[in-house]
């Protein structure tokens, strides 16, 4: 452990595996809840700011559950979190002792290796920017260390290609106006939230959305999993985001449906409470 890594093994490899699973229903719920949760009474049918602020933290939740289904994560960890950390490494005398030896607070990646001798790993992100950003950054490197596992993948070759196909019009989104930390999303949220850009706020001017087009730009890969498609070049960028959203939540929906073909008891039932917020999206 150092002020930026910690490394460990994972003894019982199916608990940290349960434990992912139960992250996911819990982004997931929290993911289907704010994409259920869209006002439909305005004063006009184009003030759609805060539609489109939900739909962003719909995707942000999905994200970070997609990343637990594959033992990944971005994690911000406290002072406090850092010093309990300390504590218990000290403890059992595998580091907290020395300054450059405690782990210091930040965002951190989370990996997990299944590989002969289970072990994780947590590294302190290097990116810069907010927490968003960040968040943004280690997704996009999820997304690319997903394509190495799926051109290893036994998959039959059609379906490795379509999947690479899905991953490369994603990223292509993610990075939309030369966005080099896949936080495409993000900066439309911060100009929609905090600069008032694209007529999403009253006098709504400039806007070539409204309420109707942003949902069903969501609901399209949202409530129907299917193969990425991007919004054409013609759609406003409000409506494209939409369609990146929704798909991100789309993808995290089909993944719960599979876990919930196979789950018993609590976890059953923590999924099929997941999927009922997700039939009100």
């Amino acid at each position: 452990m150092t002020k930026k890594r910690l490394q460990g093994t994972v003894n019982t490899p199916e608990m940290f595996g349960e434990a992912c699973i139960r992250e996911t229903v819990k982004l997931g719920v929290a993911a289907f809840e704010s994409a259920a949760q869209v006002d439909s009474a305005s004063v006009d049918a184009r003030s759609c700011a805060w539609q489109f602020i939900k739909y962003y933290y719909a995707a942000y939740f999905a994200a970070n559950g997609l990343m637990r289904l594959s033992g990944q994560a971005c994690i911000n960890l406290t002072a406090l979190d850092c010093a309990s950390i300390n504590s218990w490494a000290l403890a059992h005398g595998v580091g907290g002792s020395r300054e450059q030896d405690k782990l210091a607070p930040g965002l951190f990646q989370l990996s997990f290796d299944a590989t002969h001798t289970p072990t994780f790993a947590l590294r302190l992100h290097s990116g810069k920017g907010g927490v968003h950003i960040q968040f943004w950054s280690g997704f996009l490197t999820f997304l690319q260390k997903l394509r190495s596992d799926i051109h290893r993948s036994p998959a039959p070759k059609v379906e490795r290609d379509s999947a690479i196909a899905d991953l490369d019009l994603l990223e292509g989104e993610l990075q939309r106006g030369g966005v080099t930390h896949a936080s495409w999303l993000s900066e439309m949220r911060n100009a929609v939230n905090y600069r008032f850009e694209y007529g999403a706020w009253f006098p709504y001017n400039a806007q070539a959305s409204d309420k109707t087009a942003l949902r069903d730009s969501f609901r399209l890969h949202a409530r129907a999993p299917s193969r990425f498609v991007a919004a054409p070049a013609a759609a406003s960028e409000l409506v494209r985001a939409g369609r990146v959203c929704g798909y991100l939540v789309g993808w995290l929906r089909d993944s719960l449906c599979l876990i919930d073909e196979r789950a018993k008891g609590e976890k059953a039932t923590l999924t099929k409470g997941a999927l009922t917020f997700a039939d009100k999206m």
